[in-house]
């Protein structure tokens, strides 16, 4: 094999005819230039013209262009024995635009459209108005005698050729970006027709080398073909060579498909001599290496103060080389089977031995991920809000987000950086951040340049003994798709990380919420790496379009209630449809898919949903069925709840906490998009979902809400109770009941807190909870009976307080005062009471003391009353409970209440206590519940309380300071 390299020169945009003076001079450096390159013995196998050669796609433009510059270059080639072959593709300025002005872009982006096809349809649509525009370029083609025709006015509307160079088969297709060029604002509103280039990739997709010649950067086409196309350059590892922009620029770019280069050469000419304060005139070398592994690229540029080509500085510094070269890596010159080989190769020799909920991302990993053909369904149902997957046809053919694309670069700089990198996706549910993690964590996997390791499940975070361990041959991302689970350990590792292992990095997702809740927010995390922190949220108007194009490929059953709607229209749409959704706290991207894509369809949609879910039986459930389960995801979703976890879930289908939900119920309600595992909890999709599954649940399904809560609340208890750590328990335990009640569904907050119980009769908080259910839904009574049954043992101050409150309501106002009493009585089995306690406890029975009064007018009573407003007073105590002890003291002194230092009101309220008990209703057995008798309540704790509040109010600087 030859070990010599394979080089060429660039040039693009001449301008012909904008000044044909300097134009003129500037061919005369020129051709002096590569004469003397030539002499030192580096002589180009190729050159490459990309575009712009004549100002306005005039006839004598081109004529002057091939006597002045083309046929004399290419005698000084020969010269050296030269048996290369030049390359032409045309630019905007070769548009005669006064053909085209009129005819609009949108016309022929449209589906029904045959004007990008390879066809013979496509050809005679091209031929109506785009190929008389360029007719005059058509004519260079030929008259340069590089082409035996005109290949614009081929079917394919593009060029192919294939050769060998030194022993390498290199394979050139050329295309024109211009088809569409109608004015100055050109940009993201051209394509070269993303079926013409596949035609032409194809034949050269077996080349050892594979170069487009094109004359637009690839972020000047439609955003919709503008991730498809480079789908599709990434696929066959293109060299992509262009101008345009009149400047040298070098850019690598990874899609889902893989790499490719962008190379993009100065102009030619631009500007005239001395005229260089802002752009210059210049051209770019390049060479091969023999192996294809790297490419080295020199830029010129004209330097009239010296009368020379200089040496320009525009491409990356960091990638210069000895000798004003700058070196970048070519996209690998395999095909992608090719490289899989590789790829399973390599793993074969990776040996890290994982701990549980960890993964390598390598060949094995995607194959087993992408064994099965992959159909439009999963397509359609992804568009309905399925959880993406990681096949590798999915990952490739979704539209790339902005977020995804910024990642990749932010990771790709972090690989070369001597610091630890993390950067964290956040939004709310539904914005696609496990979409945009797979897109990210696939374009680095096939770049080849990456360890990869997934976290799966779990909240345990990579040993810091294994991270030791770890291959040092590339760069390691640790991904992770429930960040929150992890966050809890990330800073001590990164602490170690930033000492010993700065090659590790960090690529996260997860829901804002939910990183804050786990302390995500608190952490320094600059200290120890690099962070950045991506939140999708609205749609961009290019991603609204690229979506809309994917769309569109499926046909009605992709556009759902658009299929009427033009492209710019739908897009339009969806993308108002996301700034609506932003900020509503749930995910914007998939609510605006749901609400334009299948809008007043979504009922039904959802109806299929559930008659789908219906059918499908949950193995080792005792029968219950897919729709059991996402009714309750759905039913918590609806009333916003965010705290159903696995064990919860498990409990209610399975009976049994520790069995995981993922493989029978999560994965399943996934695909059908009705599903998702947010960090620790689970979700609907979406809030819309759950809405409608909420009304369509108890209309046509005959699913009682009331029940599917009841059962949730109780396998919380059974979960616990069985000796699972339950999430938020806390939460299930008294917010949750209390949702309803607060929402006037008061039997429904009754029957979920006598479910509880009946899970633990002995829970001593679970039957003051139900006791209080009762009597805010006005039944006291039944709540009093609750306690009167109630015989377990151990009870607590809430326990007596909770109970008075209830004998109070239903109208046992003595009874009230003494179990009020009792609940800040000195105890010892009780610990003393705390400032809550007694400022419950002294406001009820003030309250009780009151009604005694009013109903056997004893001034014990009257006292007792004005006793606990002074008691209460001294207190650490909120604005409103000050003010209503304020307001009642004052009514007490009116009524001839006497006024009273602390003992004295300690003692006038132990005075009131006692004589409650001559008016008390206690038979013997109520009698036996009561902790102590008459004239054994003592409240020196109380006391104590009352003077510590008063010390430490004391300390406290005065509110007017």
């Amino acid at each position: 094999m030859t070990s010599e390299p394979i080089r060429w020169l660039h040039l693009s945009d001449f301008h012909v005819g904008k000044d044909h003076y300097e134009t003129r001079k500037l061919f005369g450096h020129l051709h002096d230039h590569v004469k003397e390159i030539c002499q030192t013995r580096f002589v180009p196998d190729m050159v490459f013209m990309s575009g712009d050669i004549a100002n306005g796609g005039v006839e004598d433009e081109y004529i002057q262009f091939i006597e002045e510059f083309f046929d004399p270059l290419k005698k000084i080639l020969e010269s050296f024995q030269w048996k290369g072959k030049f390359f032409i593709v045309p630019g905007n300025h070769d548009v005669q635009r006064k053909y085209v002005k009129d005819i609009p872009r949108d016309s022929r982006l449209k589906a029904a459209s045959n004007f990008f096809r390879a066809s013979s349809d496509g050809l005679q649509d091209r031929q109506i108005h785009e190929l008389r525009a360029v007719e005059q370029f058509g004519e260079l083609i030929i008259l340069t005698d590089s082409y035996s025709d005109n290949w614009l006015e081929s079917e394919e509307g593009s060029f192919v050729s294939t050769f060998k160079i030194k022993e390498r088969t290199v394979g050139v297709a050329g295309i024109n970006t211009a088809w569409l060029s109608r004015d100055n604002s050109d940009k993201e509103q051209l394509s070269p027709g993303v079926d013409l280039l596949n035609s032409a990739l194809k034949k050269i997709k077996d080349c050892d080398l594979r170069i487009l010649l094109g004359h637009h950067p690839v972020d000047w086409f439609f955003p919709e073909h503008c991730i498809r196309i480079q789908n599709l350059l990434g696929d066959n590892r293109i060299i992509y060579l262009h101008g345009h922009l009149h400047e040298n620029r070098s850019k690598p770019l990874e899609t889902g498909g893989g790499k490719f280069l962008q190379i993009q050469s100065g102009a030619a000419f631009q500007v005239r001599e001395g005229d260089e304060t802002k752009w210059k005139n210049g051209i770019l070398w390049a060479e091969v290496d023999s192996e294809l592994k790297t490419i080295l690229l020199q830029p010129r540029y004209w330097k009239d103060s010296e009368s020379r080509w200089g040496i320009s500085d525009d491409l990356h510094e960091d990638r210069r080389v000895k000798g004003n070269w700058w070196s970048f890596s070519l996209p690998c010159n395999k095909t992608i089977s090719e490289k899989e080989k590789d790829s399973q190769d390599a793993d074969q020799t990776l040996s890290v031995d994982m701990p549980d909920g960890w993964e390598l991302i390598d060949s094995k990993f995607i194959a087993s991920r992408s064994r099965q053909e992959i159909n439009d369904n999963a397509f359609i149902q992804y568009f309905d809000g399925a959880v993406p997957s990681w096949h590798q046809e999915l990952i490739r053919a979704l539209p790339l987000r902005n977020a995804s694309a910024k990642a990749v670069e932010i990771l790709k700089q972090a690989k070369d950086q001597d610091r630890s990198t993390m950067l964290l996706l956040s939004g709310a549910g539904g914005e696609g951040k496990s979409t945009a993690l797979i897109q990210v964590s696939y374009a680095l996997y096939q770049s080849g340049d990456w360890h990869l390791l997934l976290h799966t499940h779990g909240d345990k975070p990579l040993p810091i003994e294994q991270l030791r361990d770890f291959p040092a041959d590339k760069p390691w991302l640790i991904i992770s798709d429930d960040a929150d689970l992890i966050a809890g350990n990330l800073s001590a590792t990164l602490s170690w990380i930033s000492q010993h292992r700065r090659d590790i990095h960090f690529l996260l997702a997860a829901r804002q919420s939910d990183w804050y809740s786990a302390g995500g927010t608190r952490v320094g995390w600059s200290q120890h790496c690099a962070f950045y922190e991506i939140i999708l949220g609205k749609l961009e108007q290019n991603e609204a379009e690229a979506i809309v194009q994917l769309w569109r490929k499926y046909g009605d059953q992709g556009l759902k209630n658009l299929h009427s709607s033009t492209h710019e229209e739908a897009s339009h749409k969806l993308y108002q449809a996301s700034l609506d959704q932003a900020g509503k706290g749930e995910g914007a991207f998939l609510g605006a898919m749901l609400t334009v894509r299948l809008a007043d369809g979504l009922k039904d949609h959802v109806r299929l949903l559930l008659a789908r879910l219906k059918k499908q039986e949950i193995k080792q459930s005792g029968g219950k069925t897919l729709l059991d389960a996402f009714a309750a995801i759905a039913l918590m979703h609806l009333e916003g709840f965010d705290f159903l976890s696995a064990p919860v879930l498990s409990q209610f289908i399975y009976d049994n906490p520790d069995k995981s939900p993922k493989g029978g119920i999560l994965i399943p309600l996934g695909k059908e998009a009705a599903a998702t595992s947010a960090g620790k909890f689970i979700f609907t999709r979406h809030s819309i979902i759950a809405k409608v599954a909420g009304e369509l649940l108890e209309q046509d399904f005959a699913v009682d809400s009331q029940e599917i809560f009841a059962l949730l609340g109780a396998a919380a208890i059974k979960a616990k109770g069985k000796g699972t750590y339950i999430l938020e328990l806390g939460k299930w335990n008294y917010d949750f009941p209390e949702h309803f009640l607060k929402t006037n569904r008061q039997q429904t907050a009754i029957v979920i807190g006598k479910f509880q119980l009946e899970c633990d009769p002995g829970n001593l908080k679970l039957l003051t909870n139900l006791a209080k259910l009762y009597r805010k839904s006005d039944n006291a009574a039944q709540a009093a009976q609750l306690f009167h049954n109630y015989s377990a043992g151990k009870k607590d101050r809430a326990f007596y307080y909770e109970w008075g409150t209830a004998e109070g309501t239903a109208g046992n106002h003595a009874l009230n005062v003494l179990l009020a009493a009792v609940s800040i009585a000195d105890r010892t089995t009780f610990a003393p009471p705390d400032n809550k306690q007694a400022k419950l406890s002294l406001a009820g029975s003030g309250v009780a003391f009151e009604q005694l009064y009013g109903q056997y007018h004893e001034s014990i009573f009257r006292d007792a009353q004005h006793a606990c407003r002074v008691l209460g007073l001294c207190l650490f105590l909120d604005t409103r409970a000050e003010g209503c002890f304020t307001k009642d003291c004052e009514s007490t002194s009116k009524q001839g209440a006497p006024d009273m230092d602390i003992q004295q009101a300690v003692d006038a309220f132990s005075l009131g206590v006692n004589t409650a008990w001559r008016y008390a209703d206690i038979d013997e057995s109520l009698s036996k519940q009561l902790p102590l008798a008459k004239d054994e309540m003592r409240f020196e704790e109380l006391i104590k309380l009352i003077y510590a509040s008063i010390a430490k109010k004391e300390k406290q600087p005065s509110r007017s300071a």
